[in-house]
């Protein structure tokens, strides 16, 4: 949550900070004496353009980042695959862009239910990157910096003067080029790719405890030795993801794990004996449709939503879920279009419970 803070605080203040600086030296132009400069006739077309296409809407983009609204890491996502090839500090911008709505943590925020076994898995091993974050950034850098260097080197094979700009960022660009490139026979040398041989490939239907590394193994034994865990070593080695918080919510039935708003219907859940599992703070996952009449009867309040997520694959689950109006906490659910027969309905569930 805080990496997708900072990305919309720094798209809110740099593009509202050229939108007005922009408007300034615009209006300084419109008032200006000199009449006959054609200073305006170039700068005012290209500014709008810029502000039209790039400014506005990542000025917009970021408050909606702010407000965890998908239309809004959308949009954010397409300024920023446009930023990379503004070699470097459009490259940067958009890699760190990419980064941080890719990840899984933004992911999870957004309501993508598909990763959540691997938001739990990076919750557990800390805040380092995802497999394969480094070499994308890398990639991303290694595309910026080649733009820069063929077209420069065009100029230079040509004789044709190139412009100040790009020949100031041509030997930098040349110099990031060559970097990701020895890294990428560094890795290619070390970590030589194994067609056929299907190592370290995880079995059909779930992996063993010898394909997990040694510390690992030594959680999986400590929770085979206690009879109210052994079920999650199983779980585990099936491919499910249950991090010790989640172990310890799961355990304690008058845990919870959403905001106050939203902790009387996680408890009315849990008491109901619908399989309620904590993602993070502030977000959980209930296995359970909701019976949208019968909880408004029973919670007033309760902001009920299928939000729809253009940013994902057809092949997805639709989402559903109760959310928070005055903080990011949420209860996640099932779709009514994926419940099957003997998925349980919520608050119905709740009530029979309470009458048994």
């Amino acid at each position: 949550m805080t990496k997708i803070k900072v990305l919309a605080w720094v798209h809110i203040v740099l593009s509202g900070f050229l939108l007005g600086l922009g408007l300034l030296i615009c209006l300084v132009m419109l008032i200006s004496p000199d009449k006959d400069s054609r200073a305006p006739a170039m700068i005012l077309p290209m500014f709008f353009t810029m502000a039209a296409f790039l400014l506005i809407p990542a000025f917009v983009g970021g408050i909606g980042l702010l407000y965890l609204q998908w239309w809004a890491r959308v949009l954010i996502i397409i300024l920023s695959l446009m930023h990379v090839m503004l070699f470097p500090i459009g490259t940067l911008l958009g890699g760190f862009g990419l980064w941080v709505l890719f990840s899984h943590d933004a992911q999870a925020a957004f309501g993508d239910k598909a990763i959540a076994a691997q938001a739990a898995r990076v919750a557990q091993g800390g805040g380092a990157l995802p497999p394969g974050m480094i070499g994308l950034l890398i990639a991303i850098a290694a595309v910026g910096a080649g733009f820069i260097v063929v077209i420069g080197a065009g100029f230079l094979i040509s004789g044709d003067a190139a412009p100040v700009e790009l020949m100031s960022a041509f030997y930098p660009a040349v110099g990031v080029l060559a970097l990701c490139l020895a890294y990428g026979v560094y890795v290619l040398i070390h970590n030589p790719p194994r067609f056929g041989s299907g190592v370290g490939l995880p079995s059909v239907g779930g992996r063993s405890g010898r394909d997990f590394p040694a510390e690992q193994r030594a959680r999986l034994a400590q929770l085979r030795a206690n009879p109210a865990t052994v079920k999650f070593a199983a779980a585990i080695e099936a491919g499910e993801a249950w991090s010790d918080e989640q172990i310890a919510y799961d355990l304690d039935p008058s845990a919870v794990a959403t905001c106050e708003h939203l902790e009387p219907i996680e408890r009315a859940m849990r008491a109901s004996h619908i399989a309620v599992k904590r993602w993070r703070p502030l977000v959980v996952q209930a296995q359970c449709r909701i019976d949208e009449a019968a909880l408004k009867r029973m919670f007033p309040s309760a902001n009920y939503a299928e939000p729809q997520q253009y940013d994902r694959s057809l092949e997805d689950p639709p989402g559903a879920l109760l959310s928070c109006s005055d903080c990011t906490s949420r209860i996640l659910v099932v779709h009514p279009s994926v419940a099957g027969a003997g998925t349980p309905a919520f608050p119905a569930q709740a009530a029979a419970a309470a009458g048994a």
